[in-house]
Parts: structure tokens; sequence; C-alpha cells
């Protein structure tokens, strides 16, 4: 499995965004996955405030790729940075910390998932799930809160990187990626109570 972390987003109302959650918190996300998923491939991907990032050692695991674009691009377009995979796929975007648990219970998943949170009332991105688990769409303000983080069997993760790669898809965010593979595959929600953290 390869792991990608998007951080390089500015964010005009907070004047913040980027790596700048990791560098001033007591188990900096880039240091942890470097030091407990060495097993896994790690793509960082950043653009404002990116010089921070690279004051930080990393790992030989881990590789950052900086983002021309991150005053305009949306998520999606940043997975077109990531150089031609053949594995599966773990995306986490934005402020988010996921323990080696939680990790390796998503890689060990028969089909591609999103995790679905305790409700958050930080968070209004959201999934209406079947009878069977099964994601039917991904939208702000539905039940079952989301966040940008998605684990994709190689086949869709193959998918969706080749839609980032279109110009149309420059502004797109990963949802919208994610509501146009669930065309054309199944996504599969599943409720994880424990082992997530936001800032």
């Amino acid at each position: 499995m390869h792991i990608v972390l998007i951080h390089s987003r500015f964010i005009p109302r907070k004047k913040s965004g980027g790596p700048t959650f990791l560098l001033d918190k007591n188990n900096p996300v880039i240091l942890q996955q470097t030091t407990q998923f060495s097993s896994y491939d790690i793509s960082v991907i950043t653009g404002f405030e990116s010089d921070k990032i690279l004051k930080i050692k990393l790992g030989n695991n881990v590789t950052n790729i900086f983002n021309e674009k991150y005053m305009v691009a949306g998520t999606l377009y940043e997975l077109s940075l990531l150089p031609n995979l053949n594995d599966d796929l773990l995306i986490i975007s934005g402020p988010v910390i996921l323990t080696s648990k939680v990790i390796n219970l998503l890689a060990q998943q028969k089909y591609s998932t999103v995790p679905i949170l305790p409700v958050n009332p930080d968070n209004e991105l959201g999934c209406v799930l079947d009878q069977n688990f099964n994601i039917e769409n991904i939208l702000w303000k539905l039940p079952n809160k989301i966040l940008d983080v998605v684990f994709l069997k190689k086949k869709d993760a193959n998918e969706l990187l080749y839609l980032s790669k279109k110009q149309e898809s420059i502004n797109k965010f990963l949802f919208e990626g994610l509501n146009f593979l669930l065309e054309k595959t199944q996504i599969k929600g599943k409720f994880i109570e424990n082992g997530i953290t936001t800032y």
C-alpha cells in the first residue's frame, strides 16, 4: 500500500494551512508516519510553507512532492502529482492523524473504504449508506460524517489518478472524485470510533 499525505493548501480565512499544524504538536504526523509506518511508501504533498517540511529529516520511505499550484488547485488535482503507482492507495488530506491500528485495518479491507466517524460538529462532509454499508453519495451536510481520508484498492486508485490528471479536475476536491468513482465501482463505509484525530 502507498500512503499519500496532502498538506499543501493555503486557507485564506485562517491565514494558515499547509504543514503548519504538523509542526506544533507532540506527535507531528510526518514523524509519526515516518517512524510507525516504515513498511509503506509515503508521499507528502506540500505547497504553502513547504520549506518547513524540508527542514525535517524524513525517512527513506518518504518522498516530498511540491505542488506549485497550491494557491488554486483542489485536492483531486494534487493526486496527479504522484508517480505511477501499482498498489493500493491510502489518501490522508488535511489535519488528520490515523493510528497504526487504523491504517493497518484499512490496508486489510477487501473493498475501497471510507472511514465514518462519530458525529463531529466541526466537519460537515458526510455520506449516504445503503443497508450493506455501500456509499451512495458524498456531499456537505449529509449524515455519516467523514473526513478527506479514503483507502482505495489498486484498480480504483488508478481510476482516480487518471481522473486527477484531466484539466477539468484542477479545482475539484477529493470527494468529487470519489463521487465519480461511485458511478463505476463499490466503495464501502466503515464506522471507526477510535484512532482518528483531527486538528
